[in-house]
């Protein structure tokens, strides 16, 4: 097992076993194309302490190693076969872009990725079309 100091390496060694992957952390699935998408952002943005790695493990999983923490965490396994990619839009509304799983923002133009649904300004939470009070606060819901 080889360490990798970015995200491109390990995943360049993990496509050598598998297609796609399965993020752990949210569950989405991420084709080849997305994980570069993704290696493109975690290289330029975030960087790796002196003594952490990613791995690439023998069946095409990605982790993350600290020799601090004497940790590894599978940050992505290999999917299954049968998982198939969710039918909820990777393409920025505004701009075009394709978006991270998760994404709350789009990282090329900065737009939020709310998909039509509506927040409580009290506490956050989602509302229902056309509630005119939030179920969790009971604050009254003004249009934006």
């Amino acid at each position: 097992m080889e360490g990798y100091k970015t995200f491109t390496e390990a995943l360049q060694k993990a496509h050598e076993k598998c297609e796609a992957w399965t993020a752990l952390s949210t569950g989405d699935y991420m084709s080849f194309d997305d994980m570069v998408d993704l290696s493109l952002t975690e290289d330029m943005l975030f960087g790796l302490e002196p003594d952490e790695w990613f791995l690439a493990l023998d069946d095409g999983a990605i982790c993350l190693f600290s020799a601090a923490l004497k940790r590894i965490t599978v940050l992505f396994r290999p999917a299954a076969k049968t998982e198939q990619k969710s039918a909820v839009s990777k393409f920025c509304t505004k701009c075009g872009s394709p978006l991270r799983p998760g994404a709350k923002f789009c990282l090329k133009c900065g737009a939020a990725l709310d998909f039509g649904v509506k927040f409580c300004a009290g506490c956050g939470k989602p509302l229902r079309e056309g509630a005119t009070f939030c179920p969790s606060c009971g604050k009254k819901v003004v249009d934006r």
